[in-house]
């Protein structure tokens, strides 16, 4: 891809502080200051860990969990998942997590439970930003395509990749817009069920969901 990043291309003289909205856990807003990029991040889910790769962070993640195996990450990724210090389906405990000295957290909310990794708060006391993707929060309605976009790209602010995340975004926005037009003749179209095994549970994706906007 003409896009793909270069992994150790950075800029970090030419940084800008800036500020982002996000949630904490519980989906209530919150605004940070990045006064310089991260540069030891803990990621945590898929689409945490392959976000940073395209955007050029690979070799700002010390810890990347969430991922069954490599052979799930996009191959053009896969080296420099591969060459994250620490990999697992399985998440760290929240002292691993601290001898580790991140100062970036990026997960779902889910992950600042107090099971998991304690909550933001807790993060936030010990000078540890955290980024949640606020698709994942429990009655939120942002569970669209158009909030993954804001995703990349307040990522790409934070780490000063403005230019790469936007390309990304675009890119994905070209698609959909490519396929609509090829599609908008169509007087019959399928019917989907995204579903997902969980135990003896099977959890079905409706229109209200991630899965239903992207298949929307």
């Amino acid at each position: 891809s003409e896009h793909r990043p270069a992994m150790t291309e950075h800029a970090d003289e030419d940084y800008v502080p800036v500020t982002i909205e996000n949630i904490d856990e519980k989906g209530a807003p919150r605004s940070e200051v990045y006064d310089e990029p991260p540069a030891r991040v803990v990621a945590v889910w898929q689409n945490s860990i392959e976000t940073l790769l395209a955007l050029g962070m690979g070799d700002r993640i010390v810890a990347g969990m969430g991922v069954p195996d490599a052979r799930y990450i996009r191959e053009e990724y896969r080296a420099a998942y591969e060459a994250i210090p620490y990999t697992s389906l399985e998440n760290l405990d929240v002292e691993t997590i601290l001898m580790m000295q991140p100062d970036l957290i990026v997960g779902w909310s889910s992950t600042f439970s107090p099971k998991v990794l304690h909550g933001t708060a807790f993060w936030h006391g010990r000078g540890v930003h955290t980024y949640i993707a606020p698709s994942s929060a429990r009655g939120t309605a942002n569970k669209t395509i158009a909030a993954e976009c804001q995703d990349i790209q307040n990522l790409g602010r934070i780490f000063g990749r403005e230019k790469r995340a936007a390309a990304i975004v675009h890119e994905m926005q070209d698609e959909i817009a490519f396929v609509a037009e090829k599609t908008a003749p169509m007087e019959r179209r399928p019917r989907a069920l995204v579903i997902e095994l969980m135990g003896k549970e099977i959890r079905s994706y409706g229109k209200d969901t991630l899965a239903g906007d992207m298949l929307r």
